[in-house]
């Protein structure tokens, strides 16, 4: 808090980056911290925009991954991991805490996850989600059809040939491409970046 004394803040950071192996990132006292605040609201977007432009789980996949220097679980894989009930009832209580959020409305269910909650598919934990897995077998959920069918693997070349460059220099080039992928970076990350400047504040 704003009473905390800065050297206490120190030490524990020291403490916990040096010895516990963690990195710490100071933030205020709000609902959901970082996490569950931002990390929600950005799970929910990825959503909400891949629904919107017709792009397929794989798609959204692997452009919000590795790709933007995260982890492979991306957007839609991640969702299954922490589990779609879960999400549902940390997105509530965020619409309910932080009312006043003009940006709350992207934590309404996307269509698609409403409809996995409504019929048990509720992500990794049960086998089936954005994802689902038979045995070796992962098929993906189609947004549109909202039925299992075969993965398909994306192809972006344009993305392909960006991912040897350094990061910051990757996204700009991303950011400015004129087709789908460009399209949904601009429509998903853009914002995603706004949002969290505004949570700073």
């Amino acid at each position: 808090t704003s009473e905390t004394d800065p050297v206490v803040v120190q030490q524990m950071t020291r403490f916990l980056e040096d010895y516990v192996g963690r990195r710490v990132v100071p933030a205020k006292d709000t609902p959901g911290f970082i996490a569950n605040r931002y990390g929600m609201w950005s799970m929910f977007h990825a959503v909400h925009c891949a629904e919107r432009m017709r792009v397929t789980v794989e798609e959204a996949d692997a452009l919000t991954g590795p790709f933007l220097g995260r982890p492979r679980s991306a957007s839609f894989r991640l969702n299954d991991l922490v589990g779609l009930d879960i999400m549902a009832d940390i997105a509530s209580n965020l619409r309910e805490r932080c009312a006043d959020d003009p940006a709350v409305g992207t934590l309404k269910l996307p269509e698609s996850l409403a409809y996995m909650l409504e019929h048990g598919m509720i992500g990794e934990k049960v086998g089936r989600g954005y994802y689902r897995k038979e045995g070796k077998d992962i098929s993906s959920f189609d947004l549109q059809t909202r039925a299992y069918r075969e993965r398909i693997d994306p192809v972006f070349p344009d993305i392909d040939a960006l991912h040897r460059k350094p990061l910051g220099e990757r996204v700009r080039s991303a950011l400015a491409l004129n087709n789908l992928a460009g399209e949904y970076l601009r429509a998903y990350l853009v914002p995603t970046l706004r949002y969290a400047e505004s949570l700073r504040e």
